[in-house]
């Protein structure tokens, strides 16, 4: 504003011109976004590795080109953001939950799920592949969930 928009006053001081004859905000964003490649600024400030990995376009959907559901599906495993503890004494940590998930590409649905305390591995992925093909109404029931079949419709 003071390089632009001020005159100096016969004391020699800076004083900014009246609001009519200086920019608003939105004036000023409107002609920096014009004015400015965003993509360019961004990749500059955060390195080529960060924006490729966080801010890089997305230009295939994960569904393109599917059947249906069941054509294909994806698998996530997460590892927990809490520690467990034993039930027999707390001061003892057991380790943090590893989350996995499988969803059915197509449909979003999640088909399969399990929970262990291995780290993320072929092994540990196995429970969530059988978790796939049981019967969700019988899994939820063993953890005192009541459900329907129409509420988790896949086996």
């Amino acid at each position: 504003m003071q390089d632009f928009y001020a005159q100096k006053t016969d004391e020699g001081k800076l004083k900014l011109l009246a609001p009519s004859e200086i920019p608003t905000f939105w004036q000023f964003q409107y002609w920096y976004y014009k004015n400015v490649n965003i993509v360019d600024e961004k990749r500059k400030r955060d390195g080529d590795r960060a924006f490729e990995l966080n801010n890089r376009a997305v230009l295939g959907k994960s569904d393109y080109c599917l059947m249906g559901p069941g054509a294909q599906f994806q698998v996530d495993a997460t590892i927990g953001d809490i520690y467990l503890v034993s039930q027999f004494n707390r001061s003892n940590i057991i380790g943090r939950p590893v989350l996995y998930f499988i969803i059915d590409a197509f449909s979003r649905m999640v088909v399969g799920m399990s929970v262990g305390l291995e780290g993320p591995s072929w092994s540990a992925l196995a429970s969530a592949i059988i978790n796939v093909a049981t019967d969700k109404v019988a899994f939820c029931r063993q953890y005192g969930v009541e459900i329907s079949e129409c509420d988790w419709p896949c086996r």
